[in-house]
């Protein structure tokens, strides 16, 4: 790692300044992580990218769809979206007591979320969905008997050395004391509203440095200096198109890997993955796998993802990155 710099307030209102202890909420960068920790589990030949999803879960099953096919939800279109599930509308909302993952799926008191359903046939297009990966999280709490939280925690946390982050909510207190205040698009400090049981679509708290630990693994990965998580060839996969985007509509990304966005190919590839949270809170990672380059920036405002556009474009000057950013 080359270096890390920290600007600005953990809150605006106590003036507290942000230092590389800070944690942040990561978002839907969170899917990054979610998507290696079931891949070690492919890996480590548990599971199959091609397995029907439904002859694996045990708690829950994905309904049939109703679009008058009979296709079934593989792995492989949780991971790239393709699966035809919902976002889901209205986002994860809680009516009051919290409710059981299941519920969550369900759209069952007291989750205030619509249910699982679906919107095309699995493999038939591509829509962003954080029901996919909250269906992963289930599967790999059904697979190991596990929260998810502590599954993450023994998969890569522990093996990276990224001691500063967690999966839980709240985040346990020696970690919570050093946590950004959400911020909202008026500057405004807000309490953090993130579910306290859907957590593989967006629920990871951690520092940047512990972000880049990440990425760092997986670009070592990529060329079969490291397999501490993942194999060479599963992450040459895995930072494969599997699904081609129209940029125009994707933040200028043109392929769909397993779990991360991409654009290019050869020296030219990136890999990366935006997350915003409301009330206030904005991550990326992105990484230059033949490059061995990348960074990790993290927000506590809703409108953080400017900043980080330019700190990208201008990071990208000094490195002589190909791609910029939109």
């Amino acid at each position: 790692m080359e270096w890390t710099k920290c600007y600005g307030f953990t809150d605006s209102n106590s003036n507290k300044r942000v230092s590389i202890d800070t944690i942040f909420e990561a978002g839907s960068t969170t899917k990054a992580l979610t998507a290696v920790t079931v891949l070690h589990h492919v890996d480590a030949g548990k599971l199959s990218l091609d397995d029907h999803v439904n002859d694996l879960l045990v708690s829950w099953k994905i309904p049939d769809n109703n679009l008058g096919k009979g296709d079934k939800v593989t792995l492989r279109h949780l991971l790239t979206h393709t699966a035809g599930i919902n976002l889901p509308d209205g986002g994860f909302t809680i009516l009051h007591d919290i409710p059981t993952l299941i519920q969550v799926l369900n759209g069952e008191m007291p989750a205030g979320n619509d249910p699982v359903s679906f919107v095309f046939a699995p493999g038939t297009n591509h829509c962003y969905s954080n029901f996919g990966y909250v269906i992963i999280q289930l599967l790999l709490e059904d697979l190991a008997g596990n929260p998810f939280d502590k599954i993450v925690k023994e998969t890569i946390f522990h093996k990276i050395g990224m001691e500063s982050s967690t999966l839980q909510q709240p985040p346990p207190l020696e970690l919570k004391e050093n946590a950004a205040r959400p911020h909202d698009e008026n500057g405004i400090p807000q309490e953090s509203e993130y579910h306290p049981t859907a957590l593989a679509q967006g629920g990871l708290w951690c520092t940047p440095t512990d972000l880049a630990k990440f990425t760092i693994e997986i670009m070592k990965s990529y060329h079969g200096k490291s397999n501490k998580i993942l194999s060479k060839s599963l992450v040459q996969e895995m930072l494969s198109p599997h699904y081609k985007l129209d940029p125009e509509k994707a933040l200028s990304f043109t392929g769909q890997g397993l779990g991360f966005f991409l654009s290019g190919k050869g020296e030219s590839l990136l890999c990366a993955h935006p997350g915003l949270n409301v009330p206030g809170a904005t991550s990326i990672l992105v990484g230059f796998p033949e490059l061995g380059q990348g960074a990790s920036i993290m927000t506590n405002s809703l409108n953080g993802l400017t900043v980080q556009t330019q700190i990208l474009n201008e990071l990208g000057k000094k490195y002589e990155w190909p791609h910029k950013f939109y």
